[in-house]
């Protein structure tokens, strides 16, 4: 406990001097933990489908907001959360009208279809000079952080397990036939959208399956 705030104040300290040496501590702190480093901010382009009527809706919404901010008005509020909701409602109907009519206009053509579900799925994206991190860059940056925990914990004792797991698994005990029948029939009966198979249709290959089991 050798930084400063560990110390005993001295008597003829400020309050200045205090909070002084706080905000130094802390950004000392916040520096070896996450340091300053500059940025490189890129403008992304607007989606297809983001025309004047959303340019106008973002406009107000942000109009709306700034009054609330201004009067903390319960009524300002209600207007601006039901604007935003409006807002988004039209984005998503702009969003779904201009890719169904993209999809409709090049039904007839199998390149431009699949380049249109290309841009919809985000496929057309260059990610490959989006950041200059790589794969080499990416593994050393790991071994170094392994390097230096090993380096800092070199000459500190091994850690002391108290209690360690007494269970162990050596052998498997033999599943039977009645046994996977068991378990099959006590799942849940229910499907869903990505599973439309229905249940009952596994009722009857049940038997069959189960014989089969012990040749797999």
């Amino acid at each position: 406990m050798d930084t400063p705030p560990c110390q005993p104040v001295a008597s003829d300290a400020t309050v200045s001097d205090l909070f002084s040496t706080y905000e130094t501590v802390l950004r000392q702190v916040a520096d070896s933990l996450a340091s300053q480093h500059a940025l490189r901010l890129r403008t992304g382009r607007s989606a297809p489908w983001f025309d004047a009527d959303c340019r106008a809706a973002r406009r107000n919404c942000r109009r709306l907001e700034r009054r609330y901010r201004r009067s903390r008005s319960a009524d300002n509020r209600r207007s601006w959360v039901d604007t935003v909701r409006q807002r988004l409602q039209l984005y998503r109907a702009k969003k779904e009208a201009y890719w169904l009519n993209r999809l409709e206009q090049n039904r007839r053509s199998p390149p431009q279809l699949w380049r249109s579900l290309s841009t919809v799925l985000g496929r057309d994206r260059d990610v490959t000079g989006a950041t200059g991190h790589t794969a080499d860059g990416f593994a050393k940056y790991f071994a170094q952080k392994i390097d230096d925990v090993r380096t800092a914990t070199a000459n500190h004792a091994s850690p002391s397990v108290i209690q360690t797991a007494n269970s162990t698994l050596l052998t498997f005990r033999p599943c039977t036939q009645a046994d996977v029948r068991r378990i099959i029939m006590a799942s849940p009966m229910k499907s869903c959208s990505l599973d439309p198979c229905r249940p009952l249709s596994f009722e009857k290959p049940l038997t069959f399956c189960c014989r089969t089991l012990p040749a797999w």
